[in-house]
């Protein structure tokens, strides 16, 4: 019998006639065939392999309470997170039990508001500590609840002893020139440096300076006063300038408390009478000054010249300043009050009144500063003098403050 037949035959007999075995009607299968058909199906793997169960930690947000330093961060920082099982390697973690979330309105730099919870602190005795071993049940805990982080301080704090306050030594002031011979010594390096001395800082070229002895004459300063005003001159530019004109106590006037925003020349010379500055404007007659500021008198008043002689002096001297220089503001000042038996305060009253008259007849502006300087008896404050006659720093500032006072024109 066939084998083939014989094969049919038995299969019939099991039952089993299901056609697994290649007959002669059936073509048998390819190679690559029959390793589909007997390949196992297996679901196929995603390309991406999902993340393991991360840790819980606790989620900080982007609030610009947040980026603050440790002062300044809240507990608003810690936002809510997804239910999870909170478990740490380390430590304890306190949780509240009554108190509520508390709603804190922040406003963030772009504008925008915005609400974050913030739960209030919570003493150390009644925080609830959970092992990290144990899991929390959950009525002990909600997960949108925010959770604050306690740190349980020791019963006893070690007494460190406080650090002791740096110490500062006391500010270091400036050396200035004390005497006729160290100001024109100074200003005088001053213009051989290129520069112009109300730009200095007080106590530039000290080392200089401090040597210097030998007191310059009238024409030493006559000299200097003019270098500097041709200095000017041909250096100012486009800069606003003022002009200080008179006597020791216009020279003396604080330059370094001066504004830096304009140049200022300064054309005192100590000891100078009405006469002599009228004969020695030319000295600056080719600057543009904005302002011109005179102050003179004094002097005139301690050699005896009468009150009417000096008004013509000062006449005279604003009718020259006006032609050499139409566009300047013109600012006569009245002569302060003084201790000294030889220059009474009814002379310088007298004079003031002329100054008053000559100032409204010739359109410039006369500022009052007597009334400042005099004390209830009608003399020079003895808090802004050093002698009776000529001011101390605290008299400056008040004379400085009425030199950059608005024009009252």
């Amino acid at each position: 019998m066939p084998a083939d037949v014989c094969l049919l035959l038995m299969q019939s007999l099991v039952g089993d006639c299901e056609a697994t075995v290649p007959s002669m009607a059936t073509p048998i299968p390819s190679v690559e065939q029959q390793a589909v058909r007997e390949r196992p199906t297996v679901n196929r793997v995603p390309t991406e392999v999902a993340p393991t169960q991360s840790v819980w930690e606790p989620q900080f947000g982007t609030s610009d309470l947040c980026q603050q330093d440790d002062t300044q961060r809240f507990l608003a920082c810690l936002e809510p997170v997804q239910q999870r099982q909170r478990r740490s390697s380390v430590g304890v973690m306190a949780v509240p039990r009554t108190e509520p979330a508390i709603a804190i309105p922040v406003s963030k730099s772009s504008g925008d508001s915005f609400l974050v919870e913030a739960t209030p602190a919570i003493p150390p005795s009644e925080a609830i500590t959970i092992p990290a071993t144990d899991t929390p049940s959950s009525e002990d805990w909600n997960p949108a609840t925010p959770v604050a982080l306690q740190i349980s301080l020791p019963k006893k704090l070690a007494v460190i002893a406080p650090t002791p306050a740096p110490q500062f030594s006391p500010p270091i002031t400036q050396r200035r020139p004390a005497s006729g011979a160290q100001l024109y010594r100074q200003r005088e390096l001053a213009l051989q440096s290129g520069r112009l001395y109300t730009r200095l800082s007080p106590s530039e070229y000290v080392d200089a300076w401090s040597q210097a002895s030998g007191q310059p004459t009238y024409q030493d300063w006559l000299s200097l006063l003019t270098r500097e005003g041709q200095a000017v001159a041909v250096g100012q530019g486009d800069n606003r300038l003022e002009v200080i004109l008179g006597d020791s106590l216009g020279m003396w006037l604080p330059p370094d408390s001066l504004p830096r925003d304009r140049l200022w020349l300064n054309q005192g010379i100590s000891g100078d009478t009405t006469a002599g500055i009228l004969q020695r404007l030319a000295a600056f007659a080719n600057t543009r000054p904005d302002t011109i500021h005179l102050l003179a008198g004094v002097n005139d008043l301690k050699n005896g010249v009468p009150e009417a002689t000096i008004a013509i002096n000062i006449q005279t001297t604003v009718q020259r300043l006006q032609q050499q220089h139409p566009d300047a503001h013109i600012v006569i000042y009245s002569v302060f009050p003084t201790r000294r038996a030889d220059i009474t305060n009814d002379r310088v009253q007298t004079l003031n009144r002329h100054l008053m008259a000559i100032a409204a007849d010739m359109t410039v502006e006369y500022r009052d500063v007597h009334t400042q300087f005099q004390d209830v008896e009608g003399n020079m404050r003895a808090e802004l003098t050093t002698d009776g006659l000529h001011l101390n720093p605290q008299g400056y500032d008040v004379w400085r403050q009425s030199i950059l006072a608005t024009a009252r024109l």
